[in-house]
């Protein structure tokens, strides 16, 4: 024990240092029989151990602590979505996602039709591989393309002149996906995007099964234009369920855009028509569909990881109110057309 007495500046430093020098002797087993707590030497139990290395562990534990070499082997099967999200985590993961081989990886992923020395002829405008994977015009394959269509419908063509007449609100969804071979499946179908979308993932169809009575997708090809940033596919005009079908060729130019730098999230179509081959005069007929309802109806892009949450997210359920906004829009067309006839009369 240190007496205070003696040494009034203690008091100073506003410390018990009696206390303090107590508990330094307590922690080195030199207690005396003079003190208030006798040392006990018994060890701990394995309980209070285990339960002070699980908390330790937890404490200490931290993914930037795991070896350099792990970390850039998990960040070689990241996607480029998935590094730019990996280095906005904190400053240690910054290095292991800008490291240039992963990013030179993803580019021979994305072009894979390109040798290296065509690859590095881009590296100098774009100066880094990252800068080039991010920034160069180029068709997202991990993710869709996805489009919702809403039209009216009447029960029968002499409904529209009834004032009662039953209408239908039709929606109708359009898959794209676009593969690095040159390859595009199609699909259209009125189901729900969560379950249509099974059959876009894989090239074969299921011959058996609750699906094998659904819309397949169709295979063809496709063109990218990088200076214009136009894409042109041509699909083929069949169906499993008519095998009688006029066979024929649908085409598709799109307009590729962003909504943020380097995105490229949106395919605007610019022009839609189809080739029938018409066997009954020996040519070929050319039909030319109208596309002006798809100007501000642009294909949305959805990754294919999440897929399920993201969807409803750019196509929310709103199918009673679009409803209710037609029928308003119905009522006053209708007006505008009784009074036209009473200005005539």
């Amino acid at each position: 024990m240190i007496a205070t007495a003696s040494r009034p500046w203690f008091h100073l430093y506003q410390t018990d240092f009696a206390r303090l020098r107590s508990s330094q002797e307590k922690e080195h087993g030199l207690f005396q029989s003079s003190d208030a707590e006798p040392y006990s030497s018994g060890s701990p139990t394995q309980a209070e151990q285990d339960s002070e290395c699980d908390s330790q562990t937890e404490s200490k534990f931290d993914i930037t602590s795991l070896p350099a070499e792990v970390l850039s082997t998990i960040c070689s099967f990241l996607e480029a979505e998935q590094l730019c999200n990996l280095a906005q985590v904190n400053s240690a993961l910054i290095s292991h996602a800008y490291d240039p081989k992963h990013w030179r990886r993803i580019a021979r992923e994305t072009w894979p039709s390109e040798c290296e020395r065509e690859l590095r002829k881009h590296l100098y405008s774009y100066k880094t591989w990252r800068l080039l994977c991010t920034q160069r015009p180029r068709l997202r394959t991990n993710a869709l393309f996805v489009l919702q269509h809403q039209f009216t419908k009447t029960a029968s063509r002499f409904a529209a002149s009834e004032p009662q007449a039953p209408v239908f609100l039709v929606t109708y969804y359009r898959f794209l996906r676009f593969y690095t071979s040159g390859t595009v499946m199609s699909l259209t179908t009125p189901e729900a995007p969560h379950l249509a979308y099974r059959r876009v993932r894989t090239f074969h169809g299921r011959a058996s099964g609750p699906d094998k009575d659904e819309t397949r997708p169709l295979t063809g090809s496709y063109s990218f234009d990088e200076s214009t940033r136009q894409v042109r596919i041509e699909l083929p005009m069949k169906h499993h369920k008519f095998p009688n079908m006029r066979s024929g060729k649908v085409f598709m130019d799109f307009d590729l855009h962003s909504t943020t730098h380097g995105a490229y999230d949106r395919l605007y179509l610019r022009s839609h028509f189809a080739m029938m081959e018409d066997s009954d005069f020996g040519g070929d007929s050319n039909i030319l569909y109208p596309c002006d309802w798809f100007e501000d109806k642009p294909f949305r892009l959805v990754p294919l990881l999440g897929f399920r949450d993201r969807i409803y997210r750019e196509f929310p359920k709103n199918d009673d109110r679009d409803l209710a906004q037609w029928y308003e829009m119905k009522k006053a067309a209708r007006a505008e057309q009784k009074n036209r006839r009473g200005c005539r009369s």
